[in-house]
């Protein structure tokens, strides 16, 4: 299994891969939901938030849960685009 920061660089990865594909950027995302299996991960997690979305940032929800259905994995994504 990768690391937390590993996992995190490629769910954003996979969404802005998407956006692409839709002719967006990160830059339309307007809501961020993340899931976290451990809340003291929140700093690693929000140092890569960092690197791939810029100022105003999206408004955006974390949350600690107690799993995710793929085992290993200690996050998940959920992103709102809003699209030109």
């Amino acid at each position: 299994h990768y690391p937390l920061r590993r996992q995190r660089q490629m769910c954003i990865r996979d969404r802005r891969n998407a956006l692409q594909a839709a002719g967006g950027t990160l830059a339309h995302v307007t809501q961020v939901l993340i899931y976290m299996t451990d809340v003291a991960d929140m700093p690693t997690i929000d140092a890569v938030y960092r690197e791939f979305f810029e100022a105003p940032y999206p408004n955006r929800s974390s949350m600690g849960i107690s799993a995710l259905v793929v085992p290993g994995m200690k996050l998940e994504i959920v992103a709102y685009a809003m699209l030109p």
